[in-house]
């Protein structure tokens, strides 16, 4: 089986075979969604035939992410859980899918191997976590075995703005109000959600606020000596950097370059410098001569004539308070610019150094 789900690794051949008895198929017009963004669900579908969208809304508008062809599969996440779907899945062309649903597996399996199954189900999750996308499955699967489960309730702060980042928070079931401290007034978000990943690596405050707006709220976190705690012996300090990586392609993304590849990231990132400050440095000078664009990825840096302001963003299944970057008013000059403030840094941090011609691509 394809399906880490339903591999040998969990399942015996007897339980396969039981399982591919109880398939159904459905037939699908080019053009008709299978299943919807948002939308709860509790079935897993297989593609026998034709091609399909994976589609998802971002800024308002429907972006097709990959096509998805005979042999693919979608919906593992919901049919071991009440979570919306992360994306939406569209007949490309005219469509054959098999689907199997929570109790089809339910009252073939027994509990014992349906708990392996929701540890699987749930490293699904990391997929759409930048700094964990890209880890191995055996080591996403480490982490959802160390995931803690914890039940909140109406009104309860899960986290607030000053508190430092020491968990990272996935919404299993209910749904939160998410505030920074610019927002006039809060965003609610449903189960699927995940927060505290851009403060999580140098335990920076969360910059958020997370009250629970249901009655209740069921959460899964980790920290980050759980997450370090998948790689090998000797291992961790290569984890970290990894993420580190990874937290500062996403920076890029979500600043300058969010209409480019993961490819092109890791190439723009090639040119980037990480400089470290200690407090009280100077990072510029008003009127000195620059050809960069600077992103905090950790501390805390004070231009002389304005404080930066930090919104929530919600970006598919993450939310995290807007990176901080200074120049982006300046990036798209043909050349060095003049800057306009001093930048000074108020605590020991690191910002990532964007040439111009890499933060605004001609």
């Amino acid at each position: 089986s394809r399906i880490q789900l339903f591999s040998q690794d969990v399942l015996s051949k007897d339980e396969q075979f039981m399982l591919v008895s109880k398939l159904k198929p459905w037939n699908f017009q080019g053009g008709r969604y299978i299943i919807k963004e948002g939308e709860i669900g509790d079935m897993l579908f297989i593609i026998e035939r034709g091609v399909c969208d994976a589609c998802k809304c971002l800024n308002d508008q429907e972006v097709v992410l990959t096509q998805l062809k005979k042999g693919a599969f979608f919906g593992e996440l919901a049919v071991m859980f009440d979570m919306p779907r992360t994306a939406s899945v569209r007949a490309a062309t005219a469509v054959t899918v098999l689907s199997l649903t929570r109790e089809d597996i339910t009252t073939v399996i027994g509990e014992d191997k349906i708990s392996k199954m929701q540890i699987l189900a749930k490293a699904q999750v990391f997929g759409s976590i930048p700094i964990l996308a890209k880890l191995t499955a055996a080591a996403k699967n480490t982490i959802a075995r160390r995931l803690q489960p914890k039940t909140f309730y109406k009104g309860d702060v899960i986290i607030d703005h000053d508190q430092a980042a020491q968990r990272l928070y996935i919404i299993e079931s209910g749904s939160v109000m998410v505030k920074s401290s610019q927002d006039e007034k809060g965003q609610q978000l449903l189960a699927g959600t995940s927060f505290g990943m851009d403060m999580l690596l140098y335990e920076e405050p969360y910059e958020l606020q997370v009250t629970v707006f249901s009655d209740q709220v069921k959460t899964l976190s980790c920290t980050l000596p759980d997450i370090l705690a998948s790689a090998g012996t000797g291992e961790q300090e290569a984890l970290e950097r990894q993420m580190q990586r990874a937290l500062q392609m996403w920076l890029l993304h979500s600043v300058c370059l969010n209409g480019e590849s993961d490819k092109q990231l890791a190439n723009a990132l090639r040119k980037c410098e990480v400089l470290e400050y200690k407090q009280g440095a100077t990072v510029f000078q008003k009127e000195e001569t620059l050809t960069s664009v600077y992103i905090v990825i950790h501390g805390v840096f004070a231009p002389d004539s304005f404080k930066p302001q930090r919104r929530t963003e919600v970006r598919g299944n993450l939310v995290n308070a807007s990176p901080i970057s200074f120049g982006m008013e300046w990036a798209s000059s043909d050349g060095p610019v003049v800057a306009p403030y001093t930048l000074k840094a108020e605590t020991s941090g690191a910002l990532l150094s964007v040439p111009l011609a890499v933060a605004h691509p001609v």
